[in-house]
């Protein structure tokens, strides 16, 4: 008899403390501060320079420091290796995108709201 193999569950959790009691609300975001963000975050599709992985959609971190610094995990500390391949000091940028999630959907609520007032009678 041929046993089913049992199901497994492979993933993982993006948990960042929000906790209303270890915040200052300074009140809801302006539609005007997050439509400078969104409009500032340019998305690129793009290749992977090594391995196999092409045609992506994503945002390119050297661009988006500028527009919602608190996203970037690390800033580049040097070039990229020169054309010997020195890059013993090179740490690349990286992103955290879940701190664009709350700029979504604060975008996704100012539109909401639009589009309910443009269908109004």
């Amino acid at each position: 008899m041929q046993q089913t193999p049992a199901p497994v569950t492979i993933g993982f959790s993006f948990a960042t403390t929000s906790d209303s009691t270890l915040k200052t609300d300074r009140g809801l975001a302006s539609a005007s501060r997050i439509g400078t963000i969104i409009d500032g975050l340019q998305v690129h599709q793009f290749d992977w320079n090594e391995g196999d992985v092409t045609d992506q959609i994503g945002l390119f971190a050297q661009e988006a420091i500028d527009v919602l610094p608190e996203s970037i995990v690390n800033a580049p500390t040097t070039m990229p290796a020169d054309e010997e391949g020195d890059d013993d000091e090179y740490v690349p940028a990286a992103l955290d995108y879940s701190k664009i999630v709350p700029i979504l959907i604060a975008e996704c609520q100012f539109l909401r709201q639009r589009v309910a007032a443009l269908e109004a009678p």
